[in-house]
């Protein structure tokens, strides 16, 4: 359960509107396996919102979401589109000052470097690949590094081959 970040505003569930009351219920159910896809996503349509007040907001979401993730020890999956830089400085935040909480999970459609894999598996966050990677540049120095048990394919991964690899 979660809410995806371009789906903020325009979801009248929206824990900005309301609270998590309602994902909290729904967290209790037996399917429920993780917490997401919440995150940031600076590429979505969101009219005239500047991007610094479209961080904000989602940064507030994610903290709930996260919070939540933690009380009932599911694992995050989390978006990043466009935005790898702010949700690395969340996560590092969220374990230094924002109670030092240690979440784990994914993040969904990696489309980046090494590098940026790296400090993610320091958070416990392991990118989840597409079809995208084995076109992208730097394809093979990332499948490489990342450890054989930790290599995980996209649930798009078949849809996920023609967008762009700028991110």
């Amino acid at each position: 359960i979660g809410m995806h970040p371009a789906y903020l505003e325009r979801s009248e569930i929206s824990p900005l509107n309301f609270g998590l009351d309602a994902f909290r219920e729904l967290v209790t159910h037996p399917k429920v396996v993780a917490i997401g896809e919440v995150g940031f996503d600076t590429r979505s349509a969101w009219g005239e919102l500047e991007e610094e007040r479209l961080l904000h907001r989602q940064a507030e979401v994610l903290r709930r979401f996260a919070g939540l993730a933690e009380v009932v020890r599911l694992p995050v999956i989390l978006q990043a589109h466009g935005a790898h830089d702010e949700l690395l400085r969340f996560l590092d935040w969220f374990r230094t000052e924002g109670g030092g909480i240690h979440l784990r999970g994914t993040v969904h459609h990696f489309t980046g470097s090494w590098s940026v894999a790296r400090n993610y598996r320091a958070h416990d966050i392991v990118p989840t690949l597409t079809g995208l990677t084995a076109r992208s540049y730097t394809c093979g120095e990332l499948i490489r590094a990342i450890p054989a048990d930790e290599l995980l394919v996209e649930s798009e991964c078949p849809h996920l081959v023609y967008e762009s690899v700028s991110t």
